[in-house]
C-alpha cells in the first residue's frame, strides 16, 4: 500500500512539472517574446504614468496601445497600436515600426557632419538628401532628414546628447510601399514620448 501511494505521489509530481513547463512555453509564445528582447506592452497613456523604458541617455514612455521590443540598451523597436511581431494578427494588421538605435557621438563632430557620414557609410546605397530641419525633442533638439535612399523617399530623425547619437527610423512593415511617408504620424507620436538626457 505504501509503495502504491509513493508511486502515485511521484507520478503526480512529474505531471505537475510537465504541466508547469507547458504553461511557461505557452505564455512565452502567447506574449510574443522574441529571444533576446524584452516585450513591453503599454496599457495607459504617458500623461497618467505610462510604463517607460530607458537606455543610454534616453527615456521612452510607451504610448497607449503600443508594443516595444528592447533588444539592448542601444536598440528598441516600437509598434504603434498593434500586436507584436510573433502574433498571427500582426502580419495582417501592423502598418509601421519605429526603430531607434544608439551610437557613440563626440561633440567635436557637428551633428550635420555626423548625419551625412552615417547615412553615406554604406557605399552600396544611393543616397540623395532633399531637406533637413530642426525638430524639438524632449530634452533637446534633433534633426529630421528627408531624402531618397535607393530611390525610396525616406525620413529619418537624429537626436544627440554629449555622448550619443540616436537614429530614429520608421518603416512600413506590410505592403509593397516605397518609402516610409505613411509612418509620419507614428514617427511624430514616437518623438513626443521620447526624452533625451
Amino acid at each position: 500500500m505504501k509503495k502504491r501511494t509513493h508511486s502515485a505521489l511521484v507520478i503526480s509530481l512529474v505531471a505537475a512539472i510537465v504541466a508547469g513547463g507547458i504553461f511557461l512555453v505557452y505564455r512565452h509564445i502567447q506574449n510574443g517574446i522574441v529571444p533576446g528582447y524584452e516585450f513591453l506592452p503599454a496599457s495607459s497613456s504617458v500623461s497618467t504614468g505610462t510604463q517607460t523604458i530607458s537606455g543610454d541617455g534616453y527615456v521612452f514612455g510607451i504610448p497607449a496601445g503600443w508594443y516595444v521590443e528592447q533588444g539592448s540598451k542601444n536598440v528598441i523597436a516600437a509598434y504603434p497600436d498593434h500586436y507584436p511581431a510573433t502574433s498571427t494578427l500582426y502580419e495582417a494588421a501592423v502598418a509601421c515600426k519605429i526603430e531607434m538605435s544608439v551610437f557613440p557621438y563626440s561633440q567635436s563632430t557637428s551633428a550635420a557632419d555626423w548625419i551625412s557620414d552615417h547615412i553615406a557609410a554604406d557605399p552600396s546605397l544611393a543616397v540623395v538628401e532633399q531637406s533637413s530641419e530642426d525638430v524639438v525633442i524632449n530634452g533637446g533638439i534633433g534633426m529630421k532628414w528627408s531624402g531618397l535612399i535607393d530611390d525610396a523617399p525616406m525620413t529619418l530623425v537624429y537626436a544627440f546628447n554629449k555622448e550619443h547619437a540616436y537614429e530614429i527610423a520608421p518603416s512600413v512593415v506590410n505592403g509593397k510601399i516605397l518609402g516610409n511617408a505613411e509612418c509620419s504620424n507614428a514617427l511624430d507620436t514616437f518623438l513626443s514620448h521620447l526624452t533625451i538626457r
